[in-house]
């Protein structure tokens, strides 16, 4: 078998993007913006959290490519736009998601300001980001309900 290049996760690929932005804006910043070796905390976020809201990002992303390729699986417009809405709240959802990766490099410290974008970058990732499983369920599904629905029904 001939050798394979392999793309790396796309969790590396969206956090280096993010520190790489991070550094660039940030020169004078310390080096160690995560826990350090000796587990010396230089910010109330941890790596650990951190790369797990980076997974849950690129779930997300991966989730809405799979619906967006079901949706125009048949590649008939009507079938893939009859769920407009809800894709779009997903796919709203899934830009805050990397949003809020970037606001939690910038809002490092532990002043209030910093600590109420962290709480609310938790609350996200808890809350709002998970309601995509729905809203991109009946996308990729087609589902014919709105598209359905007669002015006479009403």
């Amino acid at each position: 078998m001939a050798d394979r290049i392999t793309a790396p996760p796309r969790e590396t690929i969206v956090l280096r993007d993010l520190l790489e932005r991070w550094a660039r804006e940030t020169p004078d910043a310390p080096c160690a913006v995560f826990d350090d070796a000796a587990g010396a905390r230089t910010t109330t976020w941890s790596w650990a959290e951190m790369l797990a809201q980076v997974q849950q990002t690129a779930a997300a992303l991966q989730r809405l490519e799979a619906a967006t390729q079901a949706a125009w699986a048949t590649g008939q417009p009507e079938d893939a736009l009859a769920n407009a809405t809800p894709y779009l709240q997903a796919f709203g959802h899934v830009v805050l998601a990397w949003l809020w990766l970037d606001v939690a490099l910038a809002a490092q410290g532990e002043s209030d300001f910093a600590r109420g974008k962290q709480a609310a970058q938790r609350y996200f990732f808890t809350y709002e980001l998970p309601k995509i499983g729905a809203w991109l369920a009946v996308a990729a599904s087609r589902e014919p309900v709105a598209r359905d629905m007669q002015d006479a029904w009403f």
